[in-house]
């Protein structure tokens, strides 16, 4: 099966909205995805997304968690993914 890029960012997001997780967090993941398939990185691509949409259906990552940045020092942010 062929997609053109704009199909498969549609239908993997939808598949991760699904799975319980947020559009704008599926719609971020699907555009990673497209991209690393895109560039021939096809282990950090689409065969990801089962993975995925399972992990976030079980409750293994949480896909409507919002990251938070904080300023800890000069030059340094920690990212906190909150299970995400």
């Amino acid at each position: 099966m062929v997609l053109s890029v704009a199909e498969a960012l549609t239908l993997i997001a939808g598949a991760l909205e699904r799975s319980r997780t947020a559009p704008e967090n599926a719609a971020a993941v699907a555009k990673a995805l497209v991209a690393a398939e895109l560039v021939g990185q096809g282990g950090h691509g689409l065969r990801r997304v089962a993975a995925y949409a399972a992990q976030a259906a079980g409750g293994k990552v949480d896909g409507f968690a919002v990251p938070t940045l904080t300023a800890t020092r000069a030059a340094v942010l920690a990212v906190d993914a909150a299970n995400g």
